[in-house]
């Protein structure tokens, strides 16, 4: 294992990053996964730049329409070929087949893209995480940690436990995220994808919805239950005939929205699998009263209080940011209401990064670190603002902590993998 000195870390933390930032191309070179090599990575950008011209809806036959808004736009070709092969590159587990193979698809017939496909399937998932819990890694893409949330890691890993009393590790169903804009909530569903791909895919099966992303005009309970269950089975419309969803017609609200919620279950328990919803941005303004509702209601179905059988027991629930009154329900609804990281945080943070790339840095030096990320008057310039792959408007103090820690981790690491 490599040895960081701490005269060459502080040289390098202090002049690599604040006063030399790197420039476009040295960004191209530091990828986080490590999937593609450099020249496999330059061609992918190029052939992206060549077919898409900037234009995302001529890449709608090989990836999936959501994760167009997750890369974003750019009518530079050449920036946006980056931008999507970075966004593959990084998730690359996050769906399967994986991403990057989706991508590799379009140029299939070529010997040398079906050798790199061929070799990409061969791949795993990266193991951040140093012991065989999971739960515990402050890791789960390389370019921004995942630091404290120690409520979300017990949360998720109750959502594995059954609800039947047991005093030592209680089961949970329902976790509720809460902290300001730009302080990492949406960042959980990365956590869950993470958890999911070191367990597999049989583990459970995971499904988002964003309101910042539905039409408003028009949106109700029977719009949200839609959506999820379009998740869940895409053809579940045509199964159940020329009226899927139940109207609110002559039925009272709270019945009509109980029904929904019950349908979704059912779909659920009809796929033998665990799914885990996840709703984020429904702490808006806007979001309507019925639809707020639905959303308490599915929480008590989710956490056994209502028409419970164990068979049933495959809903969880994630709600990143939601302002109504939760109970509890005898603990199996979680809340967790992010603050900034400590040091003990911070600190946990570099040495899972140092034990992944395999450097061991000194404790004097790991102490100097952890003041350097806390230090408010020390700002550090990410180079890769420039390409759009971190940019946040305004972001918090948590957001800002992350992404100096995870700046000065990669980089001092690099070089010295590089010395």
């Amino acid at each position: 294992m490599l040895c960081i000195r701490l005269d060459r870390l502080f040289f390098t933390v202090l002049n690599t990053i604040t006063l030399f930032p790197l420039d476009y191309s040295s960004v191209q070179l530091f990828f986080i996964m490590d999937i593609l090599t450099y020249a496999e990575r330059k061609d992918l950008i190029n052939r992206v730049a060549a077919l898409t011209l900037g234009e995302p809806t001529r890449l709608r036959n090989w990836l999936p329409a959501e994760h167009f808004l997750s890369i974003g736009t750019d009518k530079i070709p050449l920036n946006y070929g980056f931008n999507v092969v970075a966004y593959c590159e990084r998730k690359a587990w996050i769906a399967t087949p994986g991403l990057l193979i989706r991508l590799l698809q379009v140029w299939k017939a070529e010997l040398g893209i079906n050798q790199l496909i061929t070799r990409l399937q061969a791949l795993q998932p990266p193991q951040y995480h140093p012991s065989n819990r999971p739960w515990d890694t402050c890791l789960v893409h390389i370019e921004i940690p995942w630091i404290s949330r120690d409520v979300t890691r017990q949360a998720i890993e109750g959502f594995g436990y059954p609800l039947h009393p047991n005093p030592f590790q209680p089961g949970v169903r329902v976790l509720v995220v809460s902290g300001p804009a730009q302080s990492g909530k949406t960042y959980t569903c990365e956590f869950l994808r993470y958890i999911r791909a070191m367990f597999g895919p049989g583990e459970f099966e995971l499904a988002t919805l964003d309101y910042k992303n539905v039409p408003v005009a028009g949106f109700g309970p029977k719009e949200l239950i839609g959506l999820l269950m379009d998740q869940v089975n895409p053809q579940w419309q045509l199964q159940h005939g020329s009226n899927p969803l139940p109207d609110l017609s002559n039925q009272q609200p709270a019945h009509w929205v109980r029904e929904l919620c019950k349908r979704l279950r059912d779909e659920v328990v009809r796929s033998e699998t665990t799914w885990c919803f996840v709703l984020d941005g429904f702490d808006a303004p806007n979001v309507p009263q019925l639809v707020l509702q639905c959303i308490q209601y599915f929480v008590s179905l989710c956490a056994g209080r209502e028409d419970f059988e164990p068979e049933k027991d495959l809903l969880r629930l994630v709600l990143l940011g939601f302002n109504e009154s939760i109970p509890d329900y005898g603990k199996r609804v979680r809340i967790d209401l992010l603050k900034d990281p400590g040091p003990a945080d911070i600190r946990a943070y570099f040495c899972c990064y140092a034990a992944y790339r395999g450097v061991e840095i000194p404790p004097e030096a790991l102490d100097d670190l952890v003041a350097l990320v806390l230090d408010d008057q020390q700002e550090l310039h990410d180079p890769q603002n420039g390409t759009g792959m971190l940019e946040q408007p305004s972001p918090s103090r948590m957001y800002r902590i992350a992404q100096k820690a995870s700046l000065i981790a990669r980089t001092v690491i690099r070089q010295e993998l590089a010395s």
